[in-house]
C-alpha cells in the first residue's frame, strides 16, 4: 500500500467513555473502544441499488487506517486468523431487546453498518488476493445507502460461492458466545448455535481448497 494516499479526514470520533445503559433489567452495551468509523471514502452521488462500490479501495481504506491502530490488516492468512477476531472484541457490541438499543442511540446502526462494510471487504479481498476468484456480486461501501452486502456480495473461489458478509453480520447481532471466533469458521465452526448454522456454514478455508 502506498504511503503517499492520502485517508478522508476523520474516518474515527473519539469517545471519552464507555457508556451501560440499563433500563427494566435491560443493559445495552456500547463498544468499549475508544474510536469509531465516522467519515467519507469517496464524493460520489448514489441514486439506486445498482450503484456498486470497489471492495478492494474500501479494503486498503480499512487497511491503512488499522496499521495506525496498530493492527497488521495486511492480506496475510495470519491477519485473518488473528486479527479479526482482535478487532472485533473492540469494536463489536450486544443488542438489547425490542429495539431499546437503537431508540437510545439512533446513530448506533449506522456506525454498526460501517464496521460490517468495512470488515466485509477486508475479509473478501484477502480471500481473493490468497486463492484467487472473483467477486461476481455487488458491494455497497459505506457511505452508500442503497443494498445490502449480506444479500449481494458473493465471491466466487474455484468452484466454491460465499458472503464475506454473513459471520460478520451474524457475530455483530450475536456476539463471539452465539457466533464463535471468526479463527472458528475459518477452519471449524464448532462454536455456532444459531438457527442458521448450515447456512452460515463453518471451515471456511477447508471448502475453498476442497472445491
Amino acid at each position: 500500500m502506498s504511503s503517499k494516499s492520502k485517508l478522508p479526514s476523520s474516518i474515527f470520533r473519539h469517545f471519552a467513555k464507555p457508556l451501560t445503559v440499563s433500563r427494566n433489567s435491560i443493559k445495552i452495551i456500547v463498544s468499549k473502544s475508544t474510536k469509531i468509523f465516522n467519515g467519507k471514502t469517496n464524493k460520489k452521488k448514489y441514486t439506486n441499488s445498482n450503484d456498486f462500490d470497489d471492495p478492494t479501495k474500501i479494503a486498503d481504506i480499512f487497511a491503512k487506517q488499522m496499521f495506525k491502530e496498530g493492527y497488521a490488516f495486511d492480506y496475510s492468512l495470519e491477519s485473518l486468523e488473528i486479527e479479526i477476531d482482535k478487532f472485533l472484541l473492540k469494536y463489536s457490541f450486544r443488542k438489547g431487546k425490542n429495539g431499546i438499543y437503537d431508540k437510545i442511540f439512533k446513530t448506533r446502526y449506522w456506525k454498526r453498518h460501517q464496521v460490517e462494510t468495512y470488515l466485509t471487504a477486508y475479509i473478501g479481498v484477502t480471500l481473493i488476493k490468497l486463492y484467487g476468484g472473483k467477486w461476481i456480486g455487488g458491494f455497497y461501501g459505506p457511505e452508500n445507502p442503497f443494498g445490502s452486502n449480506f444479500h449481494t456480495s458473493i465471491i466466487l473461489i474455484k468452484n466454491y460461492q460465499f458472503n464475506p458478509n454473513h459471520f460478520i453480520s451474524y457475530y455483530l447481532s450475536n456476539g463471539k458466545k452465539e457466533e464463535g471466533t471468526f479463527y472458528e469458521y475459518l477452519y471449524s465452526r464448532s462454536q455456532h448455535y444459531g438457527i442458521l448454522k448450515d447456512f452460515l456454514g463453518g471451515g471456511l478455508l477447508n471448502k475453498i481448497e476442497n472445491s
